[in-house]
């Protein structure tokens, strides 16, 4: 069930950091995508406070799956 809330609200973060991306200009370094992206995925915004529960209880679970190499 976890994972199926997963997709389309991953989706949702990749378009707006896509969008955040592309707003900051050329050229895009690593830096502008890394920004984007950590800026994302902090509950900034009202979208972002809603998901943020569904990312803590993705990586708990991944946390707690996850198997050593």
């Amino acid at each position: 069930m976890l994972l199926f809330a997963f997709h389309p609200i991953s989706d949702r973060v990749e378009q707006r950091i896509r969008t955040a991306v592309a707003d900051a200009g050329p050229p895009d370094t690593e830096r502008t995508v890394l920004r984007a992206l950590l800026v994302e995925l902090l509950p900034l915004s009202e979208q972002a406070r809603e998901e943020a529960p569904m990312w803590v209880a993705f990586l708990a679970r991944a946390l707690l799956r996850a198997t050593p190499c």
